[in-house]
């Protein structure tokens, strides 16, 4: 039995049925260890299972997409503009294939398990139409794409976020953001005040891993200061948040927004709790915690 495994047996100790103290005298009585060992070895399952941090994911979890009607054309209309600054006039139909077109090819590039550069997607784009300056000007149309879907609300909370938010600093946790996401986030990040509701954010696109591969895990954990014995991950991928939080030894709980009755046993990879609203986060961390 791995690491990991043993760690998830632990996870499912109730603390309470244990009586610590009459486990300590047992031991003692039969000098099986010594007093410190004693105490080190139940100091060692007391932290263990102690919870200390929750992490969530972000799309589809915590916040969602809204559908503006003709928001593609209106962006790919501004990076028309810029480009007629440098002598070039591609109609928005042009461009909008040239971009899926390119981002077809930057993903059969790019390792599975690492986030995509979003201006090579962009480089490509330009490339594709035949811009000759396509490397110059690549962040100035990728700026002009996004700038007009900002502060229009294209990506919102969901209702239950803000209250479990509440909730859970209450209770004195650490909370982070760990999200498969591409450099486009950071267009939404001060709109959306990420940076007020977590203590970390961790963007593939910043730290190059993608869920569910383990180094983002660790690399998140690492920079909250806590194991990943003593978290949660809230997602609603089943691969890439509850797979990748199993894998290195967090509490899965795997929120189904899409209100499914799903039995728990025909989960693959099976989390360790099933949520339909974020609210429901709450027993379940006052559970762990005592």
């Amino acid at each position: 039995m791995n690491k990991s495994q043993n760690i998830n047996r632990l996870k499912n100790i109730d603390l309470r049925s244990i009586n610590f103290l009459l486990i300590g005298d047992i031991l003692n009585h039969h000098k099986i260890f010594s007093t410190k060992k004693i105490l080190n070895f139940l100091f060692f399952i007391l932290m263990i299972c102690m919870l200390k941090a929750v992490f969530f994911d972000m799309g589809g979890t915590i916040l969602h997409g809204r559908d503006i009607p003709g928001i593609n054309e209106k962006s790919f209309e501004n990076v028309n503009k810029t480009l007629q600054k440098y002598g070039y006039s591609i109609k928005v139909k042009e461009l909008s294939e040239a971009y899926e077109k390119a981002k077809e090819i930057i993903k059969n590039m790019t390792p599975e398990f690492i986030e995509l550069e979003l201006i090579d997607r962009w480089k490509e784009t330009l490339k594709i139409l035949g811009v000759k300056q396509y490397d110059i000007i690549a962040n100035e149309c990728m700026d002009a794409f996004f700038r007009v879907r900002q502060g229009i609300g294209i990506v919102v909370y969901y209702d239950d976020f803000k209250p479990t938010i509440i909730q859970l600093r209450k209770m004195g946790l650490k909370l982070g953001l760990i999200s498969n996401v591409d450099y486009s986030v950071m267009y939404f990040i001060d709109e959306l005040k990420l940076r007020d509701y977590f203590d970390i954010l961790i963007f593939s696109w910043k730290v190059k891993w993608k869920k569910p591969h383990p180094k983002i895990f660790e690399i998140a954990t690492t920079k909250l200061k806590v194991k990943p014995e003593e978290s949660i991950m809230v997602g609603d991928s089943l691969r890439a948040d509850v797979g990748g939080a199993n894998g290195i030894g967090m509490t899965s709980v795997w929120i189904n927004r899409m209100n499914n009755d799903i039995d728990l046993q025909d989960l693959e990879p099976r989390p360790d709790y099933v949520i339909k609203n974020l609210m429901e986060l709450i027993p379940i961390v006052d559970k762990l915690r005592k």
